[in-house]
């Protein structure tokens, strides 16, 4: 929905993944909107029950290697 060029236009102009280690501001967009779509009442739990459920295939969320 959102073009990566857009994204990464908006991390830029606001320094989003200043000292960033491994979990960037792509990585949290995407884990949010992910939430946002399935409706969720909570994003802790919606966020906890995916990265559980996909924790051997974080690629297929779009997360990188862990």
């Amino acid at each position: 929905i959102v073009p990566d060029y857009e994204l990464e236009k908006c991390i830029d102009k606001y320094n989003g993944n200043y000292k960033t280690k491994k979990f960037t501001c792509r990585d949290q967009f995407m884990v949010m909107s992910y939430a946002q779509f399935t409706r969720s009442s909570s994003l802790r739990v919606v966020i906890e029950a995916t990265l559980t459920a996909f924790s051997s295939k974080p690629y297929h969320l779009g997360l990188p290697h862990t």
